[in-house]
């Protein structure tokens, strides 16, 4: 009867714990993003464009949980730098979005960056705070 009664025990104790180890997963909040940066601006040269002005424009659009507020950076009618710079976003999916989409962008120079699959919403935000930015610097953001 004892034997019984601690293999009971050790499964309820067994259960409680695997509960609150899968509902926690997800919640941590993703580490800011660092501002990226072109590891060789001599690749994306043939990118320039007159259209953009040089300049540190900021965007604020929706995201999945709440705002993202974006800042890119514009030099010698490039995009140099494309960063978020805050967010509520948590999901480990919204991470990937938030780390994948702003080196995208910069790569490509460009805000036609196709989603991450999962993080709609977010992805939405990014993209259109790339297309804010484009706009603000005098490029017509369907022409990147």
């Amino acid at each position: 009867m004892k034997k019984r009664r601690r293999l009971i025990l050790l499964l309820g104790t067994l259960a409680i714990a695997l509960v609150i180890l899968v509902t926690n997963i997800g919640n941590e909040k993703p580490q800011d993003v660092v501002a990226t940066e072109v590891p060789n601006p001599n690749y994306y040269e043939g990118y320039a464009n007159d259209d953009l002005k040089d300049g540190v424009y900021t965007s604020t659009n929706p995201g999945f949980v709440g705002s993202i507020t974006v800042k890119m950076t514009v030099k010698n009618g490039r995009i140099t730098g494309f960063e978020i710079t805050e967010h509520n976003e948590t999901s480990q999916i919204s991470k990937r979005a938030m780390t994948d989409l702003p080196y995208k962008v910069l790569q490509d120079q460009s805000a036609k960056v196709d989603a991450v699959s999962g993080a709609t919403s977010t992805s939405k935000g990014i993209i259109q705070g790339a297309r804010d930015c484009i706009r603000q610097a005098g490029g017509n953001p369907d022409d990147y």
